[in-house]
């Protein structure tokens, strides 16, 4: 049989048998039979003895070199092999190497005997060193049996410092705690392991640190740490540095330190996921340089700071992480950084919920940031990123703002429930978004101000408290195929601003667009119904519409007021509904408050010297008069045609100068022009006829009342069923020239005229001149009214 020793024994009782011994003060802990009974031919007699006088015998058979073997040791019989095992005591075998089963005083002393593939171990406890310990060797590994602390006690010198290749350190406690604290240099990185070059996996490990950080890899270092626990460090968590280091780390936790969690720069790389990082003093995680290390599935909060900060230019992933109740930003990218953020959740920290800045790149999608106490997203700077199917909900100051001269793509988000904007853009700031979906956000849904310019193609903006887009101060807008609901204002527009819209559905709100104060207005293919008012124009803002649809607004389709100027062409301007003022609701434009609204559902009216020229429009269908101009408005209303407006077709009164071209205005159940107060219009070659009676009251094709001037030329009256083709009274420089009023009968009460109208004022001469199929008719006066001159004239 073959006699085992597992174990070794001591010094006093065991003398040194080999000469390939290394100065150890112990015997290895499996040893050759020859060891012990010396000869080969002394096996035999060994075999006979019986086990009860095992220990006497041995004793008895060993040879003069061979020492007793001593009571600290039991011995037992296995089947066919005797065995021999220490007892465990911490007196004995507190460090040793295997499998050679070399035993040491020092964990120092013990690496620096072991060999290339060796294990060094130790036994539960706490060990002490006054200097670092060095493992130069390869693939060598580091163990306990049960649970082990090592301290370190050297300043500045870290506790365990690899420099080999295939490192293993498993189920180790380090903790740096110099016995004197010396003042830090700071161009020195303290740390209580550290990684100069090679490679080294450490495993379930705690490391701690009072004077540095906890891990710190530089060179060309290789670290991987998997279910290890970094806490309570002086300075960060984990600092890799180096021109090709790399950093590996799973199921790890890095916590309460004073630095960083996490320190990343130069060229490293690496990943690190499912961790927990967080209650660090700084950054969670800092990325910086040209490092790309990767984030994924770690839980990321905490921070005194902010929970992830990308600078310099890194170019990393983060994936799938929470990130959360930060100081600061959950997330933030500066400098150059272009990094690739997927599938986070970002949500209530106690600022911003990212923050991109300087001249970030990147993308950003299907992140979930919601509840922060600042804006979801904030992209500054002269930043450049792209933002994909995001989620962003109830973060207080707003989902997206933008501003410096930052650039954004941003498609497929949807933003809502936010207490402030939704997407605010300012400064210089250039936006390009497509299909978004921005609702229920309470100071509005898409706000432009400043100089930024946002292009948007796509998407739903709606139920937006204080209005769905607002452009002010110079901004630029160009919005296609979007559908603006359910708000106060669907679009308005201040100070100077510019917006271009194509395809846009308006619908649902108090006021669909209302522009003012020197803005400008381009709107194709606009449909704009469901409001009170439907497209509003004010204080010298100038509008151009073509190929619209504006109907069933209830107070007026299309407002134009305050030295507005309006370009309309080729619209449908219809079916505005009746609907009496409120005297609670305030009017879109200020300067028309007192006067605009005996009644509601107007086609297009036009106030306070406001401009315009209405081209080749449908005016069809609603409940009030077609067009109305008022207060020295001086459209021009050119080709269009008005048909069943049920309270007339065109009104002008108070001063209004508007020209009248080759319109078709037909079939209104009123007036088709009616012209009252001041009013000089230019009436030419317009053709009105098919005028029908309502309620057995007599209505007139053209109605002229109060002290009007102007010029009515060339104008067709066909078909018009009242006894009165024209009715005039009251007029003052009225030219009524080669008109021509055609009925099947009753051509005698084609001119109805009581000669006490006519009448002069201020020395100025009062003439109606007209020409029609029966002759011509002048009416002069001179002076006085009891000396009237009439020429031509025959009453029947």
């Amino acid at each position: 049989g073959c006699l085992v020793a597992r174990g070794s024994l001591p010094a006093t009782e065991v003398q040194q048998r080999s000469e390939g011994r290394r100065g150890c003060q112990g015997e290895s802990t499996m040893f050759d039979v020859k060891e012990l009974v010396g000869k080969p031919q002394r096996r035999q007699e060994r075999a006979k003895l019986s086990h009860l006088d095992l220990s006497s015998s041995l004793n008895s058979k060993l040879d003069d070199s061979s020492t007793p073997l001593t009571p600290n040791v039991e011995y037992d019989l296995l089947p066919g092999i005797p065995t021999v095992r220490q007892k465990s005591t911490d007196e004995f075998n507190r460090i040793w190497i295997e499998p050679r089963g070399l035993t040491c005083d020092t964990i120092t002393e013990a690496f620096r005997n072991a060999h290339d593939g060796e294990e060094v171990w130790l036994q539960g406890g706490e060990y002490e060193e006054d200097n670092a310990i060095f493992i130069t060797q390869n693939n060598i590994s580091f163990r306990c049996r049960e649970a082990a602390k090592v301290i370190g006690r050297g300043h500045p010198q870290p506790v365990l410092i690899c420099r080999g290749k295939g490192i293993q350190v498993c189920g180790i406690t380090f903790s740096h705690c110099p016995k004197a604290k010396e003042s830090q240099d700071p161009n020195v990185c303290y740390s209580a392991l550290q990684i100069d070059q090679g490679s080294a996996v450490v495993e379930r490990c705690d490391i701690s640190s009072q004077v540095g950080v906890g891990i710190f890899a530089a060179g060309s270092a290789e670290i991987q740490l998997v279910d290890t626990m970094i806490k309570a460090c002086h300075s960060s968590g984990v600092v890799v540095m180096g021109d090709s280091s790399r950093l590996d780390a799973t199921r790890c936790e890095i916590s309460n330190c004073a630095g960083f969690g996490l320190l990343g720069g130069g060229s490293s790389a690496g990943q690190i996921q499912e961790s927990s990082i967080h209650t660090n003093g700084r950054c969670n995680i800092r990325l910086q340089d040209d490092t790309s290390i990767d984030v994924s599935k770690c839980a990321v909060f905490g921070s005194q700071q902010g929970g992830i900060w990308l600078g310099g230019r890194c170019i990393c992933h983060i994936l799938e992480c929470s990130i959360y109740n930060n100081l600061k930003a959950g997330l933030q990218a500066s400098d150059s950084t272009a990094p690739i953020v997927v599938a986070n959740e970002v949500f209530e920290g106690h600022s911003e919920g990212i923050v991109l800045h300087h001249t970030a790149k990147g993308y950003y999608i299907r992140n979930r940031v919601r509840n922060n106490q600042g804006m979801g997203v904030w992209c500054a700077g002269s930043a450049s990123v792209s933002l994909f199917h995001n989620t962003l909900a109830n973060n207080r100051l707003g989902g997206v703002m933008t501003s410096d001269s930052a650039q954004l793509i941003f498609s497929n988000n949807t933003v809502s429930e936010h207490k402030a904007i939704g997407v605010g853009l300012k400064d210089e700031s250039d936006v390009f978004m497509d299909d978004n979906q921005i609702s229920s956000n309470y100071q509005g849904g898409l706000v432009l101000v400043g100089h930024a310019k946002a292009c948007v193609n796509g998407g739903t903006i709606e139920r937006n408290v204080k209005g769905g887009i607002v452009c002010s101060h110079a901004s630029r807008l160009i919005m296609e195929s979007v559908e603006v609901r359910s708000q106060q204002i669907g679009l308005v527009q201040w100070h100077d601003s510019q917006a271009f819209l194509s395809a846009i559905t308006m619908r649902d709100h108090d006021t669909n667009i209302l522009v003012q104060q020197n803005s400008k207005l381009h709107c194709h293919r606009l449909e704009a119904s469901g409001a009170k008012i439907g497209l509003s124009l004010i204080e010298n803002s100038v509008g151009e519409i073509e190929c619209s649809e504006i109907s069933g607004n209830t107070i007026t389709n299309l407002a134009v007021a305050n030295a507005a100027h309006i370009k309309a062409k080729h619209n449908n301007i219809t079916d505005g509904l009746l609907a009496w003022p409120n005297p609670l609701y305030p009017l879109c434009f200020p300067a028309a408050r007192s006067e605009l609204v005996p009644t509601g559902g107007r086609g297009v009216v036009f106030l306070h010297r406001s401009r315009g020229l209405l081209v080749s429009n449908s005016i069809i269908g609603n409940k009030g008069c077609g067009i109305e101009c008022w207060n020295e408005a001086r459209p021009l209303i050119q080709s269009n045609i008005l048909t069943n407006n049920k309270k007339g077709g065109v009104h002008l009164k108070d001063e209004s100068l508007a020209k009248l071209d080759r319109n078709y205005i037909f079939a209104n159940p009123r007036a088709q022009l009616k012209v009252e107060g001041k009013a000089a219009p230019d009436v030419i070659e317009n053709l009105l006829f098919g005028n029908l009676l309502e309620g057995g009251k007599v209505e007139e094709a053209l109605v002229i009342m109060g002290r009007c001037k102007g010029l009515y030329r060339r104008n067709r009256f066909i078909e018009n069923k009242s006894q009165k083709r024209l009715n005039v009274w009251k007029r003052h420089g009225l030219v009524v020239d080669s008109n021509c009023m055609i009925s099947e009968k009753d051509y005698e009460h084609t001119v109805h005229a009581t000669l006490s109208s006519f009448w002069i004022k201020d020395q100025t001469q009062c003439c109606l001149l007209i020409k029609n199929p029966d002759g011509e008719m002048c009416i002069a006066q001179t002076e006085s009214e009891s000396n009237p001159l009439f020429h031509n004239v025959s009453f029947e």
